[in-house]
């Protein structure tokens, strides 16, 4: 067969369908002027393949008719005598079947071959796709064997797996790359419940270097894998480092942090000392206005100073809610201040524990833990009309637990599904220390937000 360029160049003057009867005719002329002795049926079928494999599916089963047709008419011419007189018709009804069936095939073979180089060409334009994609790709099947591994998925996994069981794939990362390893089935959990097709989504997984100094955070989409009969045959991973984006918020947020305590600074040692100095102010002139007998004056003074003295008040509960006093030595001391002054403030018992050994945080992990604590125990007292309030700070070695619990009125049910600004705060903070937040809340047990950071000995 000729290139498909070279007969579509053809093709534009001269259309197959009259290539190939052109041919059958030709031979059915040579057919009636050789006579019966000799057979040159086969040298129809040429044409008729031509015909099948460029043109048409019409256009060649008229060809096929054609050649039919002009071996009877040349039968017919030759004045062959026969027994029985429907038998050149019978002859030409069997040569028809062999050219229809002939075509038939043909079509059949050309229409395969067009499939399979459709199918090349997607195969390639998928796996172009995927080998210029920034995301990983891991596709697992219904018999727990990874069928692709693309070359993103490689760099952040550190190697491919195609082929490999996903179980045992995924028991390795657990062993040596989760963070911290004794906790790796908590830590990977979204990860595995991707594989195990119990994961609904998209979640959140974290990855240690081979020296277990950087963490790398991706988060993880999946989706079934859906076979021919619309039957799910395993799971697709889409897999997004988002490392850097992590850093870009993390750095923006130390930003703002800064920003805050030098705001925080600036009230304190600022317009806090300068009110306070306008306070003695005013009690040198209530003083004097006293003395030379102006008692309406002096009275005046004194309300003003008052008032002086109630901002003072507000400033310094501003300045240490932007700056909290201690936070900068002592997560510890810093929730001490937090319990002791909300308990003073809203007049309600609030308590703070602490248990195990301590530990030295860097201020970025002490201050998000701090204002995640701040923004749950301000939710329980202005939203759930908690009565008690408990803030806990746990250290076990491998885990520190912050949890703030309350016996208020809970959060409502959608509350919870489609979070307010306060709890995306809280697990945006979360998130970007690496932790983990949880939020359980009943009617008639109040709320507890626990956040988990995982922690290493002398490493926070």
């Amino acid at each position: 067969m000729i290139s498909e360029i070279q007969w579509k160049r053809f093709n534009g003057f001269l259309p197959p369908w009259l290539v190939a009867a052109v041919w059958v005719i030709g031979w059915g002329v040579v057919d009636w002027l050789t006579g019966p002795e000799l057979g040159v049926s086969a040298f129809y079928l040429p044409g008729i393949i031509f015909a099948a494999w460029y043109a048409r599916r019409a256009e060649a089963f008229g060809i096929v008719v054609l050649a039919a047709s002009a071996w009877l008419f040349a039968e017919l011419k030759s004045n062959t005598s026969y027994e029985i007189a429907y038998t050149p018709y019978w002859n030409a009804f069997i040569r028809f079947l062999i050219f229809l069936v002939t075509a038939i095939l043909t079509t059949e073979v050309r229409e395969r071959r067009r499939m399979e180089r459709a199918y090349r060409e997607q195969k390639e334009i998928l796996a172009s796709i995927l080998d210029s994609m920034e995301d990983g790709v891991v596709v697992v099947n219904e018999n727990d064997r990874i069928i692709l591994f693309n070359p993103a998925a490689e760099r952040m996994f550190g190697g491919g797996a195609a082929g490999v069981p996903a179980s045992e794939w995924l028991s390795l990362l657990e062993l040596n790359r989760f963070d911290p390893p004794d906790r790796s089935r908590q830590t990977g959990n979204a990860l595995r419940e991707a594989i195990e097709g119990r994961l609904k989504g998209s979640g959140e997984f974290i990855l240690l270097s081979e020296d277990e100094d950087v963490r790398s955070y991706f988060g993880l989409t999946a989706q079934p894998l859906i076979g021919v009969g619309r039957d799910r045959n395993g799971v697709v991973l889409v897999v997004h480092d988002q490392t850097s984006e992590r850093e870009l918020d993390q750095r923006i947020s130390e930003a703002g942090e800064r920003e805050k305590r030098r705001i925080g600074q600036d009230l304190h040692d600022g317009v806090c000392q300068h009110l306070v100095g306008v306070g003695f102010a005013l009690g040198s002139l209530q003083s004097d206005l006293e003395r030379i007998n102006q008692p309406e004056l002096a009275e005046t003074a004194g309300e003003i100073g008052g008032l002086i003295r109630q901002g003072i008040g507000q400033a310094r509960g501003l300045a240490r809610g932007l700056f909290p006093v201690g936070l900068d030595e002592d997560l510890d001391f810093a929730l001490q201040t937090l319990v002791k002054s909300t308990a003073e403030r809203f007049r309600l018992p609030c308590v703070y524990e602490r248990t195990g050994p301590e530990i030295k945080l860097d201020p970025t992990h002490a201050g998000h833990l701090f204002r995640i604590a701040q923004e749950a125990v301000v939710n329980a007292v202005n939203h759930a009309s908690a009565r008690h309030v408990r803030v806990i700070l746990r250290n076990d070695d491998t885990e520190l637990r912050l949890e703030v619990s309350d016996d208020g009125n809970g959060i409502a049910r959608e509350e919870n599904v489609c979070p307010g600004v306060g709890i995306q705060i809280m697990r945006h903070r979360s998130n970007l220390i690496g932790a983990s937040l949880e939020i359980d809340t009943r009617a008639d047990r109040g709320t507890a937000v626990v956040c988990r950071l995982p922690v290493r000995p002398g490493k926070p």
